[in-house]
């Protein structure tokens, strides 16, 4: 039980939930104390040993009635384990409306159709293809969406440990992400809008909205805005100096902007063709597919700012060029 629950003060508590990836090897779940229950935001990935980590925190909390759990955004390791937990403590599951519909993803066969097409439309050869989804085949094995009793989106208020907490809207990393502010305590439970050791993915998915790495800059000029004293966030420690983290990530996107257009100089190419001049052929199947899909959310930021241009070819791939 030792290290799975971490007490942050004025009712608010941190828990480790484990994940099963290199260099990825843990989730941060948040339980703010309250009246008639207390909230949890976040469920971890689906898998026995995630179960295990909650059963151990909610006795380590006193097995206190949980009246909702708050997901923060829709991806593997903060949706995954929602239906069990929700099932383990009886509450009520809140989301964003976008999160709410892009969860349903990971299980539905067209939109895996979908996903699969996206790849091949953006360059991956055939046996990439199979790689991926089988890897995808899976990773889904572990994600449980729980389906949401509640919607909530930007502006709208819930109360925990004494205070009240805005939702606030934070797209990029994914389209319907969400973060709470609490407005007296200037805490922020950011999720994945900004990490401190590693800047958010952010990708080009079959269902996205237009520019997601546009959206990642407007989060983090909101989040700068907000006051906020620090921010909690869904991975690694917390995030005292939001200001001065939102200038580093703001600079690795720019370097990441360079070397797509570098990469495009060489020869007109497709998002995958991209990617494997930028991170060499060697990544496995899983970080390939975020791979072409992040590569893609840079290409179109940059045609959006137009510096690049696209066509598609027959057949149906997309090609960019400077």
């Amino acid at each position: 039980m030792a290290g799975v629950i971490e007490s942050l003060g004025d009712g608010l508590h941190r828990i480790r939930l484990p994940l099963p990836w290199k260099g990825l090897d843990h989730a941060w779940s948040y339980a703010l104390e309250g009246e008639p229950g207390w909230t949890l935001v976040d469920a971890g990935l689906g898998t026995a040993e995630n179960l295990a980590a909650w059963r151990q925190a909610l006795a380590a909390l006193g097995d206190p009635p949980i009246a909702r759990l708050v997901i923060s955004h829709y991806h593997t390791d903060h949706i995954g384990g929602s239906r069990d937990l929700a099932a383990l403590t009886g509450a009520d599951v809140l989301m964003s409306p976008t999160d709410a519909t892009q969860a349903r993803h990971w299980h539905d066969p067209d939109a895996v159709a979908a996903s699969r097409r996206h790849q091949e439309q953006h360059g991956c050869p055939p046996e990439v293809v199979e790689a991926v989804f089988d890897a995808w085949a899976e990773l889904v094995t572990n994600v449980h969406p729980a389906a949401p009793t509640r919607l909530i989106d930007d502006g709208d208020v819930l109360v925990a440990a004494g205070e009240t907490w805005r939702v606030v809207s934070v797209p990029g990393h994914a389209d319907g992400q969400i973060a709470l502010f609490g407005t007296r305590s200037r805490r922020l439970l950011v999720a994945d809008a900004m990490l401190d050791r590693i800047a958010p993915f952010v990708g080009v998915h079959p269902v996205s909205r237009p520019d997601p790495l546009g959206d990642q800059f407007a989060t983090l000029d909101r989040l700068c805005r907000l006051g906020a004293e620090v921010a909690h966030a869904g991975h690694f420690e917390p995030i005292a100096d939001i200001g001065a983290r939102a200038a580093e990530i703001r600079a690795h996107h720019a370097e990441r902007l360079a070397a797509q257009r570098s990469a495009l100089a060489a020869g007109s190419a497709d998002a995958y063709t991209v990617s494997v001049r930028i991170t060499g052929d060697r990544l496995g199947p899983n970080a390939r597919r975020i791979a072409v899909v992040e590569t893609l959310a840079h290409l179109v930021h940059l045609e959006r700012r137009g510096e690049i241009s696209q066509r598609v070819e027959a057949g149906g791939r997309v090609v960019f060029s400077l």
